[in-house]
């Protein structure tokens, strides 16, 4: 494309991080799971509880790093989280003990959150034209599907059995990454801002912004929503103890990946005059759908499932793209990585999914499940309605 020419170095840079970082974070979390049953012996419940506390502190590092890098510069927050990912990994090469595999997994996770917030961030900041912006961020997330599908596969094929050497391949990795970070960035990460706000009056001001809180509730009810698919519906498809079921999670999941990968492009082309708006609105009706679909397909109907899938990551495809979009509107340029950073809440939704998800499936059965998530989509649509008009009479930001 003819855009990618008029990206600055440090974004291409960018997206060749975001593709490497997604692609070792894909690749690692599902292996901490298997690593500690297989070879510590962990419960489930131990074990989902360790995986839990690591996306809260991806959550709670990314909100940290966000309003810091406003008043540090964005660099030396990169650089610092890269060196602890570095590290952490660097040492299992040689120890591959229970204590610093737990250090591997907090540094993932913090790594993962933290380094996702202060790319956004550089993009907003080293990009004026507003078009220019929304393909990078179009790419950045282009990216981060791409490590999505190549991270489990890796992870599968190659950390799992041959541990030392992958440690050694991220490694190497991180550190080129590192060194190229510095060269690239230099010194023009440093904030903005004309005012540096301290932490405490930057959480504030997040916090009193009435239109982006709404913004992040219609979010993280998006990702409670969509991360069903990933967990539940793997539930549901084990309790039917068929090997046919089984097999089809895997093609599922394989078509959700293929789907973003060929249609990303083409089809926000597609919708490229709609409103903002109206791409979020076409987004969610896109995921109810889906889910109506989910709750009525006769479980051997195997057309079905795909067909759900297929409209589900349509939808996927709208809304996570305008994500980023939504919040650099929002932001104030001298809060930017605050705003980004408290965005990540958003994931709790992906916290909260597979236990809001069983627990309605145990009490419910599948087709109350997902008619309720149908249901949840309409208070989506609610919420951000009302963030809109929020937005409208308190920044004035959305013209369409």
């Amino acid at each position: 494309m003819k855009i990618i020419k008029q990206f600055p170095t440090s974004i291409n840079a960018i997206l060749l991080g975001a593709l490497s970082i997604r692609t070792i974070y894909y690749m690692l979390w599902p292996f901490f799971a298997v690593v500690f049953d297989r070879d510590f012996g962990l419960s489930i419940i131990t074990t989902g509880a360790l995986i839990a506390s690591g996306v809260l502190v991806s959550i709670i590092c990314s909100i940290y790093a966000g309003i810091i890098s406003d008043r540090v510069g964005r660099k030396l927050i990169l650089i610092t989280t890269l060196s602890i990912l570095l590290t952490s990994t660097f040492f299992l090469i040689f120890i591959q003990n229970f204590l610093f595999y737990l250090i591997l997994l907090y540094s993932v996770a913090l790594g993962k959150g933290v380094i996702d917030t202060i790319f956004k961030a550089i993009i907003s900041d080293a990009i004026q034209d507003v078009e220019v912006r929304k393909h990078a961020f179009y790419f950045l997330y282009y990216a981060i599907n791409i490590g999505g599908a190549i991270g489990p596969f890796l992870g599968v094929s190659f950390a799992l059995v041959y541990p030392s050497s992958t440690f050694i391949a991220i490694s190497l990795t991180l550190l080129v990454l590192l060194i190229s970070f510095v060269f690239v960035f230099e010194n023009k990460l440093s904030s903005i801002s004309e005012k540096k706000y301290s932490f405490f009056e930057s959480l504030y001001i997040v916090r009193k912004d009435k239109p982006f809180i709404l913004l992040i509730i219609s979010f993280l009810l998006i990702m409670l929503v969509f991360d069903q698919f990933d967990s539940t519906l793997v539930q549901f498809f084990s309790r039917q103890n068929s090997s046919e079921l089984i097999s089809l999670v895997g093609a599922l999941m394989v078509i959700n990946c293929v789907t973003v990968l060929i249609f990303q492009f083409p089809l926000l082309k597609l919708i490229s005059s709609f409103s903002d708006k109206v791409k979020v609105y076409l987004g969610i009706s896109l995921f109810a759908i889906a889910q109506i679909i989910f709750a009525s397909t006769p479980v051997f109907l195997f057309l079905g499932w795909i067909l759900a899938t297929i409209i589900l990551t349509l939808g996927e495809i709208i809304l996570f793209s305008i994500i980023n979009l939504q919040i650099d509107k929002m932001a104030p340029n001298n809060l930017k990585g605050a705003y980004f950073g408290a965005a990540n809440l958003y994931s709790l939704g992906l916290f909260l999914a597979p236990l809001t998800g069983g627990i309605l499936l145990e009490i419910f059965g599948r087709t109350s499940l997902f008619l309720i998530m149908g249901g949840i989509c309409l208070i989506i649509f609610i919420t951000y309605k009302k963030a809109l008009i929020a937005t409208s009479k308190d920044l004035n930001c959305y013209k369409k």
